[in-house]
């Protein structure tokens, strides 16, 4: 009888909860029980490489598609061809730019036939990126083997061109022709590309440029960079080009034709007046008699 009243007033109670919206703008009550509705956000690349922590759990994670491949078949798996359909895709933080990366897409994502799961993945072009809730079903093969349950639309992605413009980038760099890397760089980068690969391009073009001995440019690219998302090894290459900064002019007052002067560039810490040398004096004119 206590049991039944315990139930009654729970039930009771659960209407009077305030709503609240989850991250995809459906609304659902606030209670302790809440976090229980949630599926985790976790990064793809984490998942394939630690699976056998996430067996069994449902997660939500942003994916770049590849394409509808055949299905990798196997005995052990409840997801069967008769009734799924497979997809390769990339981690939405994978570097498409290495070939190692670009040719390793993750084979084992299945949605099962006749879903909207499935219409949404058949319909998304190849670089179209996608929030995604799934499944961990199993771990065959030392990869998770994922079941999407349900899908939504992230604008921006990766192009063709984008991709072999910052391939080149990376090559002039390999060649140490840095001021061409960095303008290869600022070319590449597109504001749709998702915020890994624009936090890449900015740090690189930063790098070439404190290279090519313009610090200064450089360590703003750098802090951009920062500006997305934080790294102490990015913010350790901010701090050592800030102090390989040049001072606005070199020249010498006895020598003014050899000058290595740059144009002064601003940076979020300014260089101290006291490290700018004097313009040398003018020689006085005189009467010729």
């Amino acid at each position: 009888m206590k049991l039944t009243l315990l139930i009654l007033v729970l039930v009771s109670l659960a209407p009077a909860q305030s709503p609240a919206a989850s991250g995809n703008g459906v609304e659902r009550p606030v209670g302790w029980w809440s976090d229980l509705m949630v599926s985790p956000r976790v990064p793809l690349t984490k998942v394939m490489s630690e699976p056998e922590v996430w067996r069994g759990r449902t997660i939500q994670f942003e994916i770049t598609m590849n394409e509808n491949i055949p299905h990798p078949g196997g005995l052990f798996t409840v997801l069967q061809s008769s009734h799924h359909v497979a997809f390769a895709v990339w981690a939405e933080e994978s570097p498409l730019w290495r070939k190692d990366v670009f040719d390793s897409p993750l084979r084992t994502v299945f949605a099962a036939k006749g879903s909207e799961a499935e219409k949404a993945l058949r319909r998304a072009p190849r670089y179209g990126r996608l929030n995604v809730t799934a499944r961990v079903v199993e771990v065959l093969g030392a990869r998770p083997w994922l079941l999407v349950t349900s899908t939504a639309p992230l604008d921006g992605a990766f192009d063709d061109a984008s991709l072999a413009s910052i391939i080149k980038a990376f090559r002039l760099k390999e060649l140490r022709r840095y001021e061409a890397a960095a303008e290869q760089f600022a070319r590449s980068a597109r504001p749709s590309w998702p915020k890994s690969a624009q936090r890449v391009a900015l740090a690189e073009e930063g790098r070439c440029l404190v290279d090519a001995g313009r610090e200064a440019e450089g360590a703003l690219k750098l802090v951009a960079a920062l500006a997305i998302e934080d790294d102490p090894s990015l913010r350790a290459e901010l701090a050592s080009a800030r102090r390989k900064e040049r001072p606005t002019s070199r020249q010498s007052p006895n020598n003014p034709a050899k000058s290595n002067s740059r144009a002064p560039v601003e940076t979020a810490i300014p260089a101290s007046p006291s490290a700018v040398p004097p313009a040398p004096h003018a020689p006085e004119s005189r009467p010729v008699s």
